[in-house]
């Protein structure tokens, strides 16, 4: 796998696209063959994204591409 990482400055500071979008719902984390998150970090701010119920995980019917489907149960909020 290759990877190229953009960053942006926000409020004097630098900040990572990829974890900005996926924090908003805009993307998710990428994964290895085994289902393990390439970047941890990620997984985190994916994780966060779908407790929110941001971007795609505000859709039911929304699958990550390693099969998993978006919780439909509301009490994670």
């Amino acid at each position: 796998m290759r990877f190229a990482e953009c960053f942006f400055v926000e409020n004097g500071a630098v900040r990572s696209l990829s974890e900005a979008l996926i924090r908003k719902g805009l993307a998710f984390a990428a994964r290895d063959r085994a289902g393990r998150p390439v970047f941890p970090e990620y997984l985190q701010a994916e994780e966060a994204a779908r407790s929110e119920r941001a971007g795609i995980w505000s859709s039911d019917q929304f699958a990550h591409p390693n099969g998993e489907r978006t919780p439909v149960n509301s009490s994670t909020n």
